[in-house]
Formats: structure tokens, C-alpha cells, sequence
């Protein structure tokens, strides 16, 4: 239950509106009230830290019927919470310290405004400007925050240095960041800060939002000592370097859960002999990637990338950064190119298996086509044990299943292993592609042991022979006294 309630003099409560107080001691905990609509999607902000107060704010709202909301540090340092009311009512905003402090620089601001349409871009930290060599590019990711809306968005730079040109002017709906791959003329060195916008509708319906940042002039131990809040984007035109990079189209799509060898060209300038750093800027939703490095003398390199079993099918750009040493580090970037993430042309299913040590046994997974392929399809399974070995399998490109067979040694590792699976060659008309399948379960058995201690079997008896004599019968003889023969045929002792 609230501890106390604060009234705000002269707001009577309903929404939009704001608070502002001041934990004055230790344990102290403040509580507001406002008059909230059924339906009415409402977002509660802290904000304390963003003031300089040293407060570490956790605010908790109790709708009307007695349900909670409760949040910590969704904004950075202060809080924020958006809820719907269920019913009509007043609601309670209780704000407290997470660490129970109080005193008096420990102030803050809660503000209770409806949600509305919003949208804002910012840059990563250590990526606040953009600085592209004559006749090459270069490229950052931006983010975009969209609240109450989704949607593509057209990016509006407004204020380019000459000879400057975005190259990548749209960002797709559902995504929250994006590249952004700006290239140059071969044009003299040129600065300007940059008006970046992004608009997603046409008319006054439109949604316009603006670049947002907050630049560290100054840290100490990697803290910010001094920042300044800008709204514009730093770039330049700088002079030309030796260097630049490429990527060579893919020939095949990336298919779910599988993998490739990205080839990138690296261009050298004569006389540019250092070893050049190759990195994916950005990578579309559900899909990873490496790093690597051209040696010197070497005009060519591979980057490994990998897409999940959730990544998003789609058509997505591909950009790769490249660094060398040119009386300093110096970044530029590819052109954008293609990355095509699709389903699996066929999926593979292992069949749960069970195998003695020292025996053999038949694995079968199936298949089901899901489309076209080029020639017959390689299975290979993966995870085996130590001591249980099988062959990869080739089948034809409409085979509905495919058999391996499992052979354990003897001395083969025992019990039950989850993380059986297999690597799949798929060939397409431009390639092949490759993928593994899903987990499952191979269970290793020990012989069973000898049986010990059992039963003897009883002999038969010796046959009789014609030749053995019968046994004579032992005659008693009975005593000569005519009493005591009276008394034993009576049977009397």
C-alpha cells in the first residue's frame, strides 16, 4: 500500500502531466496519483539520473483492480514504464531509490503522457561522425526507435559536404538499425554538419524524426567527465588512401541454420603492401559473422557467416569495413551488396538411434523436399561419440529418406548423447549450399555381462547293463529263544 500520497497544486490529476519531488531521507518512498481512462495507453518516465541527481530511480505503478507494474533502468539509469489501464480509475505512481538512499540531491521528475507516434535516430557510441576518403566510401549504422508505429523509413540527409552521397537512402520496416554507406567524388576535402532525418508517411500524416546524440568531449576510467547533446551528423570528404574494398555478389542464397564463405576483394593502390582488417558491418536479423584478415601482398580474403534457425527470410544489404594502417588507422567500405537469406531447400530429420558398444546398427533420417535441387544431396552426420563412426551418405535429389549405418567399438564411449546431427550439402543451380539439421538423441549401450553362479545341470544315472548281477537281499536271522521271536513278530521290543 502506498505510503503516502502527493498532490501536485494546481493539476488535478488527469494525463498529460508531471511530478516532481525529492526522496529526503533513507527508505524514503513517494507516491503520486492521476486519473487514468480504460484504454489509454500511457507511459510513465523517471527522470533523475538525465538531471544529474545521483538518485538510481525504480518506479512501480498499481492500476486500478490492484495489478503492478513495476520497472528498473529501461532508459539508461532512470525508468520507464508504459501500461494500458483495464478499467477507468485512479492509478499510483511510487517511486523509491534501488539501493533505499535518500537526501537532499536526490530530486527527480515522473512524467505520465499518452503514448504517441514517435521517432528518433541516434549512432552507436564511438561512431558519431563519418569520415569518407575521396573516391571511396564509407559507412555507420544508425539506429531507429519507432514508438506507436511501424514501417519503412526514407532517410533525408539535409546539408552534405560536396561531393558526398548517401547510398543506402531507406531502412525496412521491422528493423531497429541499419547501414548506412555514404560514398565520395574525388573532390577536395570538405566538412559539414549534417541534418539527418528520417520520414515514414508523405503529408501531414507524416512522422518525422531527427538525429539525436550525445557526444563525450571529455572521460576519465571510461566514464563521461563533460558531453554536449547534438542533433547533427559530422561528416567530411578527407583525402584519398591506397586502399579499398569489395564484396564479391554471392552466388547462392544463406539458407536457415547454415553457413558460408563470403569472398571480399581487397583493392591496392601501387605500393600498398600492409595487411588489411576485414569485418560484416551489420548483420540482418538472425545472422552472424566473422572477422578476417588480407595479408600483405594478398588481394582476396574470406569472411565466415552464418544465419540461425529464426533468421528473417528477406533480401538484405551487405556491407564489409575494411582498416589498414596509413599513417594511422584508416576505415572505408564496401559497396552495398546483396545477401539473400532463404529456407532450406530440403529438411532433414534424424531418427532417435540406439547402438551396442562392439555392434552396428541403421540410422534413418528423412527427408522432405522443399525445393529444386541441382544433383543428389550429401548427408553427413556430426556429434558422433568417440568409437561410433558412419559414412557420409549421397541420395538422390528426390529421395525421401536416407540410411546410415552406425558401427561402435568396442571401447566406444557409453550413454546418452543429445547433440547427434548432420551437415547437408545441398547443390543449386548456382552452387551449392550448406546447412545442419536439428539435435538428436543417440544413446550408446554397454553389453550385457555373463551370467555367473548359474545352476548346475544334474547328471542322469548310470543305465543298467545286461551284465550286472541283482543285488542279494541281507537276511535277518531271528533269535532261537521261542519268546523273544514271539515278541519281535509282534513287533514289540
Amino acid at each position: 500500500q502506498p505510503q503516502r500520497v502527493l498532490f501536485v497544486p494546481g493539476w488535478a490529476g488527469p494525463v498529460p502531466g508531471a511530478f516532481a519531488g525529492r526522496l529526503e531521507k533513507p527508505g524514503d518512498v513517494d507516491v503520486f496519483r492521476f486519473a487514468a481512462k480504460k484504454g489509454q495507453r500511457l507511459i510513465v518516465e523517471v527522470f533523475g539520473r538525465r538531471l544529474g541527481s545521483p538518485i538510481d530511480p525504480v518506479v512501480t505503478v498499481f492500476r486500478p483492480g490492484g495489478q503492478r507494474v513495476e520497472n528498473d533502468d529501461s532508459d539508461g539509469p532512470d525508468s520507464r514504464v508504459a501500461f494500458n489501464p483495464q478499467a477507468d480509475g485512479d492509478c499510483f505512481v511510487q517511486v523509491r531509490d534501488l539501493l533505499g538512499r535518500g537526501g537532499e540531491l536526490f530530486v527527480y521528475r515522473v512524467e505520465v503522457t499518452p503514448v504517441t507516434r514517435r521517432l528518433r535516430l541516434s549512432l552507436p557510441r564511438g561512431t558519431e561522425h563519418v569520415a569518407v576518403p575521396a573516391g571511396n566510401r564509407n559507412a555507420i549504422v544508425v539506429n531507429a526507435s519507432r514508438q506507436g508505429f511501424g514501417g519503412p523509413l526514407k532517410l533525408e540527409p539535409r546539408g552534405l559536404p560536396a561531393g558526398l552521397t548517401l547510398e543506402t537512402p531507406e531502412i525496412p520496416a521491422g528493423v531497429s538499425s541499419f547501414p548506412l554507406v555514404f560514398a565520395a567524388a574525388k573532390a577536395e576535402p570538405a566538412a559539414a554538419l549534417v541534418d539527418l532525418t528520417a520520414r515514414f508517411g508523405d503529408g501531414d500524416d507524416a512522422i518525422i524524426g531527427h538525429l539525436s546524440q550525445t557526444l563525450r568531449l571529455s572521460e576519465y576510467r571510461q566514464q563521461p567527465m563533460c558531453t554536449w547533446p547534438m542533433r547533427r551528423l559530422p561528416a567530411a570528404v578527407i583525402g584519398a588512401v591506397p586502399f579499398g574494398v569489395e564484396v564479391i555478389q554471392p552466388p547462392v542464397p544463406l539458407v536457415l541454420n547454415g553457413r558460408m564463405q563470403l569472398a571480399v576483394r581487397v583493392r591496392r593502390a601501387e605500393g600498398f603492401d600492409k595487411p588489411v582488417t576485414l569485418r560484416v558491418l551489420w548483420n540482418p536479423p538472425g545472422v552472424g559473422s566473422g572477422t578476417a584478415t588480407c595479408p600483405a601482398g594478398k588481394t582476396q580474403a574470406t569472411i565466415p557467416i552464418n544465419a540461425s534457425g529464426n533468421a528473417k527470410l528477406a533480401s538484405w544489404p551487405l556491407v564489409v569495413v575494411a582498416t589498414a594502417d596509413v599513417a594511422g588507422p584508416v576505415q572505408v567500405s564496401s559497396p552495398a551488396a546483396k545477401l539473400t537469406v532463404a529456407d532450406v531447400p530440403a529438411v532433414v530429420r534424424l531418427e532417435r538411434v540406439r547402438v551396442t558398444q562392439g555392434q552396428k546398427t541403421t540410422l534413418v533420417a528423412r527427408i522432405e523436399q522443399r525445393g529444386k535441387l541441382a544433383g543428389p544431396l550429401r548427408v553427413e552426420l556430426r556429434g558422433l561419440p568417440r568409437g561410433v563412426t558412419a559414412g557420409a551418405v549421397e541420395v538422390p535429389a528426390d529421395a525421401k529418406q536416407a540410411t546410415f549405418e552406425l558401427v561402435a567399438a568396442k571401447d566406444a564411449s557409453a550413454g546418452r548423447f543429445g547433440s547427434l546431427h548432420a551437415q547437408v550439402t545441398a547443390p543449386l543451380a548456382g552452387g551449392a549450399v550448406q546447412y545442419v539439421t536439428g539435435n538428436e538423441l543417440l544413446i550408446v549401450d554397454r553389453p550385457l555381462p555373463e551370467k555367473k553362479n548359474a545352476p548346475a545341470v544334474a547328471k542322469a544315472p548310470p543305465k543298467k547293463t545286461a551284465s550286472a548281477k541283482p543285488q542279494k537281499k541281507k537276511r535277518i536271522r531271528l533269535p532261537r529263544r521261542p519268546e523273544l521271536r514271539k515278541q519281535m513278530e509282534q513287533g514289540k521290543p
